[in-house]
């Protein structure tokens, strides 16, 4: 099986959303284990103050678990005075997905 860990660490570093901070929380969640495949999603949003956040989904599949890592900015609030960033990772045995949710779209439907 290759591993593709250099492949998902590019694909971070592409991204330009802070890649350090994205990189340190989803390799401490990966925690060594090959990478078999990935997903990096980098996506601005827009705040309550009409500023443009970002924030960056990257999911990852090893040969046991699925790894669902998120990062988001945070503009200074009473927490901390200067911008942030918060990330929180899930990882989830391969043998405990049981379903899929496929949610879809449509415009004009008529």
């Amino acid at each position: 099986m290759t591993d593709r860990t250099d492949e998902l660490r590019t694909a971070i570093e592409k991204s330009g959303y802070y890649p350090d901070v994205v990189w340190d929380a989803v390799a401490s969640a990966v925690a060594g284990e090959h990478v078999v495949s990935h997903l990096v999603h980098h996506e601005p949003t827009i705040d309550e103050r009409d500023e443009v956040r970002r924030h960056v989904t990257v999911l990852v599949l090893t040969a046991s678990r699925l790894i669902v890592a998120h990062t988001d900015e945070h503009a200074p609030d009473d927490l901390l005075p200067a911008p942030y960033t918060s990330s929180s990772t899930e990882a989830v045995t391969l043998s405990a997905v049981r379903s899929v949710v496929v949610n879809r779209m449509v415009a004009n439907p008529e």
